[in-house]
């Protein structure tokens, strides 16, 4: 499988190795050979979606009210995102195919979140299959106090 992370006019795009949903039923989904696995931005819609064989495992706003909390260690990164009125509507993590296309979602993740110190009140290890020391946590601001 390609590794790549493209950005053009219209969208951003960064390839994945594996997509492990933890919301409701567990779902881990390695990408096959030869199959893509995208995590996309579509900067019209300011969506993210995770893709795999054209289907659409996940996608959310990241205009809408929404609260997203975002965290990442090693290639990994758990995305938690939830109503304003608290509901989980989805959890899930992904791992990137390399440590360049992580950094460069990282990066651009950065522009849309506040980076939280790793003694923050959210308890990172919990949320990836294996504890591991180091953690780096976001976290979208809450847009509740705006009325719409």
């Amino acid at each position: 499988m390609a590794k790549f992370a493209c950005t053009d006019s219209k969208s951003s795009v960064w390839s994945l190795i594996k997509y492990t949903r933890l919301l409701g039923p567990h779902v881990e989904i390695p990408a096959a050979s030869g199959q893509k696995m995208l995590i996309s931005y579509n900067k019209s819609r300011r969506y993210l979606s995770v893709l795999y064989k054209g289907s659409v495992l996940e996608e959310f706003s990241l205009a809408a009210y929404v609260r997203l909390t975002v965290k990442s260690k090693d290639l990994d990164v758990f995305f938690q995102v939830a109503s304003t009125g608290g509901a989980q509507m989805t959890r899930f993590r992904v791992k990137f195919a390399s440590q360049e296309i992580h950094a460069s979602f990282i990066e651009f993740i950065s522009l849309f979140v506040k980076v939280l110190p790793p003694s923050s009140a959210l308890n990172c290890s919990t949320d990836f299959s294996q504890s591991q020391s180091v953690s780096t946590c976001f976290k979208l601001p809450s847009y509740s106090h705006i009325d719409a």
